[in-house]
């Protein structure tokens, strides 16, 4: 795996952590629990801007680009005018 820790790593870790401290395995779970938890109810019930801040945040954790955008943001505000 180029440029990765590979399976191993990525499962051995955790293993090693539970085999040695089981109340530290415990609450590192609870916390990725925790975590992706926060995300999903971020995405499905938050703003459009937080969605999309989510999905940043995740296409930063796997280090990639962000996709160009199609569609130039416009700034004459709401259709029929500013709300008051």
């Amino acid at each position: 795996m180029a440029g990765g820790v590979g399976l191993a790593g990525l499962f051995g870790t955790p293993g090693v952590i539970a085999a040695t401290h089981p109340i530290l395995a415990a609450g590192l779970f609870i916390a990725e629990l925790t975590l992706i938890y926060v995300l999903v109810m971020s995405f499905l019930y938050g703003s459009k801007e937080r969605g999309e801040r989510v999905f940043r945040l995740l296409r930063w954790v796997k280090d990639k680009e962000e996709p160009s955008s199609s569609v130039e943001p416009s700034d004459s505000g709401p259709p029929g005018g500013p709300l008051r």
